[in-house]
Formats: C-alpha cells, structure tokens, sequence
C-alpha cells in the first residue's frame, strides 16, 4: 500500500512540475539571475486549478464508497450502541 501511495505522490508531483514547466519560458543562455526573474508566476495558477481538481475527484471518490462495518473479534450484534 504504501509503494502506491508513493508511486501515486510522485506521479502528481512529476504531473504538476510538468504543468509548472510548461508555462514557463525557454531559459536557453539565460543567467540564473535573468532566468529567475523570467519565470511566469501564472504558471501556478493552472498548478492550483489542477490541485483542485484532483482533491475534487478525491472528495467524490470518498463520497462514494461503499461503507463497510469494521471487521473485529467480536461479532456486530453484541457491540454496545452508545
């Protein structure tokens, strides 16, 4: 479980670094300093668009799941409601 998990976290990571890039200008022959300041801040705009969808589908995902009662040494019926 937690491969995926891990393997999950580093694909949206790669995923929106690649979104990040891709609104930003090409840095060929540029100085860091000059490279920095030509960065694109609008670039996350679409990062956080992106997030949000994902916690969107997420939050659907969770909402429909099926809800299944623990599973534990003691049957269900003599479980005190309290």
């Amino acid at each position: 479980m937690n491969f995926f998990r891990a393997l999950g976290a580093t694909f949206i990571v790669t995923m929106f670094g690649a979104i990040v890039l891709a609104g930003a200008p090409l840095m060929r022959g540029m100085s860091p300093a000059a490279a920095a300041v030509a960065i694109d801040p609008n670039g996350f705009r679409f990062v956080f668009a992106a997030a949000a969808l994902c916690l969107g589908i997420a939050l659907i995902s969770v909402l429909l799941l099926e809800e299944r009662p623990l599973r534990g040494s003691k049957p269900a019926a003599s479980v005190v409601a309290g």
